[in-house]
């Protein structure tokens, strides 16, 4: 019963491998498609997380709803070093904790059909609309992160960094924490 009819296309492929001493790697892709103009809040908004707390397969130091796109490309990439920095190290290595990076990138696109969609004009009660940030498709957003994990069995630290998209007011910089479960 809307006034919108349109087609969504979400493709997402997941792995986890070994490397061989150096511990073991995963990786999650996503890419979006939305071939017809609608309106931003049907389009693909990007998970951020702008919380104290880690969040796996998510923008950590992006804000909700900070970026809309109808065609993405995203890569969230982790890789657990096990024992192999940490077990090397007296004292540290009867903690048992486990050194872990990461590294989150998107592409993405809202053509300007979907843009010219956004209503840019005051709400009935007078309020501002809500309006959605964009990509620069030539240019992905991009964060790193590296922690510890298994701190007493079941906490993570990770210190995150934002490397790119740095608006006036934008953190570049975050310490999160997480409860996980490692066996």
């Amino acid at each position: 019963g809307g006034q919108y009819y349109y087609d969504r296309l979400t493709l997402k492929a997941q792995q986890t491998f070994r490397v061989g001493t150096l511990g073991r790697s995963s990786y999650t892709l996503l890419a979006g498609y939305v071939p017809t103009p609608l309106p931003t809040p049907l389009l693909f908004p990007h998970t951020g997380n702008p919380t104290f707390f880690l969040v796996p397969n998510t923008f950590n130091r992006m804000n909700f709803y900070e970026f809309v796109s109808d065609r993405f490309v995203a890569m969230h990439y982790q890789h657990r070093f096990d024992g192999f920095l940490f077990n090397r190290i007296p004292g540290i290595q009867k903690l048992n904790w486990r050194l872990v990076t990461n590294a989150d990138v998107l592409w993405g696109h809202r053509t300007v059909r979907s843009r010219n969609i956004e209503s840019m004009q005051r709400l009935p009660d007078g309020r501002d609309p809500t309006l959605f940030g964009q990509l620069d498709d030539r240019v992905p957003y991009m964060e790193v992160g590296y922690g510890i994990e298994n701190i007493f069995k079941f906490f993570r630290i990770q210190g995150v960094h934002r490397l790119n998209y740095l608006a006036p007011g934008i953190d570049r910089f975050i310490i999160k924490g997480a409860v996980q479960f490692s066996f």
